[in-house]
């Protein structure tokens, strides 16, 4: 009996497809990462401007005030 087995081109597609289907799964991740990161650090900025700079303007006026 005589059994067949994968052809030389489903080997070779075999053999290329898992890492390059890993890879592709590793790029995915750390572009999510940078892009969560960067999107972490625009919100970070937004709250400085929007409420760091008054805080520190209000605390400065009173500790000119108990001057």
């Amino acid at each position: 009996m005589k059994r067949q087995g994968w052809s030389i081109r489903r080997k070779f597609t075999a053999l290329l497809l898992l890492p390059l289907v890993s890879l592709a799964a590793l790029c995915g991740y750390a572009a999510h990462l940078a892009l969560g990161n960067a999107l972490t650090l625009s919100r970070v900025d937004t709250i400085g401007n929007h409420l760091a700079t008054p805080l520190g303007r209000t605390v400065t006026a009173l500790q000119i005030r108990r001057r």
